[in-house]
């Protein structure tokens, strides 16, 4: 709390202004003089990464700069744009990617942090991605941000990403790097990243690859095979576990993974642990699926209801135990509809009616037990705005307008029963839920959503940190209850701390073409009492924040009195 009754203390002294743009109190510049833009830094905030010089705009490039919270930083490369860059979640590495002059590819580098002064070293020359900056033409290009190329181990420890290999324009080869060293540890090529990887917090990947099907015209089809591979064991070598699958999905505890023969539409559970040389059958006749914590399996068969309108909805256990059956005529569950199941198995949601170009459908709820019959929650519920809460809380988006855009927030008990309104105008797919950090108490009791409501859009604006122009109110929605935080934020605009404890937020935000984005003052709160927040800004002129770890972050201030990336500590 030192920290915090400073700023207070600061505030009454100063009425209006921040206690410092500087280098002094709470706040520290790490930038060097220049426009700023971009910014990405670690879990503990200790580090971070920002565009430096670049012409203030959506998918332009300059020179990457990192720095540290003492304000040591160096320039690493040129020719970087926004999101080419992250940091390894265990805080050991740096990746990024610099655009190859006169190609249409980038090549992929690796910083160990430990020696961040020390020549980078280049895991790919070239093979990432690169898009348009405007669609619909071919030049100018940036490269595709890394998190769009490929995704991080649960670990954090490898990344997993697509490369396209020279003379290819589509189907990138799977390649896997391990962020400790810098190795491209795995690869499999011929286009593999086209099909569906997922790795587990132990770090063995399943992924699917088509096995023959490269002998031209003439030579037979691929088929599509189920792998898994330890990405620690230093020459990882894959393992078939089954042929001509569809979806899998791993349950909630990382124990089993279910997959789908698409040929039989036969569902299987595959032990993760024991890692058996096949599955076993555990139901027949399935379309789709979703699994819980540590089973059951829930999913849409392939019968239809007498008028046509659904299909049937059934629940079984992971020893394929029957649990829950619904005919066709009772459930009519759509096709195209996602499945969502509680952790312990004992609520399950779909959708009836599911429009899928506007993002919505009825939301239906039935309890995972014998004899149990559904009931709606809510019409024109986003279909992917459901998210299933401890405490016995559900949190939904309904009445979505006919274009899919926004709709309004309810908190409810995971039957329904009890719907309280939250804000309206809240937009699809940024319903987000935050949980502590892992190791931290409460990590699995605990959670909040920050989320804009009575939000509009403005689609012709391209911000410059890549981040969409939706503007709205900010709520804060918790265990305990519902509030409005400030009426006018800008996406992005706001973080949660690792341990929840509080909220960081640009208030006031007004759109400067100087810098090509929202514009306005950093404020804190406690996420217990938002309406404490301290009578003064903790700084003026930003425009990102980065992730709180504790009580401090990086934020990046282009307008503030002496312009660059901050420090903050509060």
């Amino acid at each position: 709390m030192r920290n915090g009754l400073l700023m207070m203390m600061c505030a009454a002294l100063l009425g209006v202004a921040a206690c410092s743009n500087d280098n002094s109190g709470p706040t520290k510049r790490v930038s060097p003089d220049g426009k700023t833009m971009g910014i990405e830094s670690d879990a503990t905030a200790t580090h971070v990464a920002y565009v430096l010089g670049a012409t203030p705009a959506f998918g332009t490039t300059g020179e990457l700069h990192l720095a540290d919270n003492t304000g040591k930083d160096i320039k690493l490369a040129t020719g970087v744009s926004v999101g080419g860059y992250f940091f390894s979640p265990n805080g050991k590495s740096f990746l990024y990617t610099v655009a190859n002059m006169g190609a249409d590819d980038a090549s992929l580098n690796w910083v160990d942090l430990s020696n961040p002064t020390a020549a980078p070293k280049v895991i790919m020359s070239g093979g990432l991605q690169t898009q348009p900056i405007t669609p619909g033409t071919s030049a100018p290009t940036f490269t595709v941000p890394l998190l769009q190329q490929g995704f991080l181990s649960p670990s954090g420890r490898f990344y997993i990403f697509g490369v396209l290999a020279p003379m290819v324009s589509v189907s990138p080869d799977m390649h896997v790097v391990d962020l400790d060293t810098g190795t491209d540890v795995f690869v499999k090529e011929n286009g593999a990243f086209d099909y569906l990887e997922l790795v587990l917090p132990n770090d063995v990947m399943v992924y699917q690859d088509a096995v023959g099907g490269n002998d031209g015209i003439a030579g037979g089809a691929g088929v599509q095979t189920l792998f898994w591979v330890d990405l620690t064991s230093g020459s990882p070598t894959p393992t078939p576990i089954a042929t001509r699958t569809g979806a899998y999905s791993p349950t909630g505890d990382n124990k089993s993974i279910v997959y789908h023969d698409a040929d039989t539409r036969e569902l299987y559970v595959w032990d993760a642990v024991a890692r058996p040389a096949t599955g076993t059958k555990v139901a027949s006749n399935a379309l789709t699926f979703a699994v819980g914590q540590s089973g059951p399996i829930v999913y849409i068969g392939t019968d239809k209801a007498a008028s046509g309108a659904g299909q049937s909805l059934h629940v079984v256990g992971l020893d394929g135990k029957a649990i829950l059956d619904l005919s066709a005529d009772t459930a009519k569950a759509d096709i195209f509809s996602p499945l969502y199941i509680s952790d312990d198995g004992a609520d399950i949601y779909y959708f009836q009616t599911v429009a899928t170009q506007n993002g919505q459908g009825t939301l239906m709820h039935v309890a995972g037990t014998a004899g149990a019959t559904p009931a709606k929650i809510a019409d024109s519920a986003s279909l992917g705005d459901v998210r299933v809460l401890p405490g016995g809380v559900l949190l939904y988006l309904a009445n979505v307008d006919g274009l899919g855009v926004a709709g309004d927030a309810f908190k409810s008990a995971r039957d329904g029963s009890g719907a309280v309104a939250l804000g309206t105008r809240v937009p699809v797919g940024f319903l987000t839920v935050q949980t502590p950090a892992e190791g931290m108490a409460n990590a699995k009791t605990d959670w909040v959503s920050a989320h804009l409501f009575g939000t509009m859009e403005n689609k012709d604006q391209k911000l410059a940190d890549e981040v969409r122009a939706i503007v709205g109110g900010l709520e804060l929605t918790t265990t305990t209850g519902n509030a409005m935080v400030d009426p006018a934020v800008r996406i992005g605009q706001y973080q949660v701390s690792d341990d929840l404890a509080n909220i960081v937020w640009v208030s006031g935000g007004a759109f400067d073409s100087l810098v090509d984005n929202y514009v306005g003052s950093l404020e804190w709160a406690p996420v217990a009492t938002p309406s404490m927040k301290p009578m003064a800004p903790l700084l003026t002129g930003v425009t990102e924040v980065g992730p709180v770890a504790g009580k401090k972050l990086f934020v990046n201030a282009p307008k503030a009195s002496t312009p660059g990336v901050y420090f903050v500590s509060f």
